[in-house]
């Protein structure tokens, strides 16, 4: 399974809420830790692209843009906030799938 696939089955029907609301609120913080660890790569990547599609010049700055980054205290919190943020964007992707469909 991949991070897309695990994301259609488990968060997909709520990408209204998590673009108006964010992921935070809808996924567990051990449960981030381990999805980034399971698709840690295929999760970057999915960064790597949002971070060019939105003009930054890598994903670190557009991180930086999306939180406050004292909110980042550990590398726990970082994995968490990469989860979110990568939920984020594929929730966006599908709204924008669903309104050409």
């Amino acid at each position: 399974m991949s991070f897309k696939e695990w994301f259609d089955s488990n968060l997909a029907q709520y990408s209204n809420k998590i673009t108006e609301q964010g992921a935070i609120n809808l996924i567990e913080y051990d449960e981030c830790i381990q999805l980034i660890n399971n698709y840690e790569s295929e999760i970057w990547q999915i960064l790597i692209n949002a971070s060019s599609h939105y003009n930054y010049q890598n994903v670190m700055e557009m991180i930086i843009d999306f939180c406050e980054p004292q909110t980042i205290n550990s590398l726990n919190d970082l994995k968490v906030l990469l989860v979110c943020i990568t939920c984020e964007k594929l929730a966006c992707e599908k709204l924008a799938s669903m309104s050409f469909s």
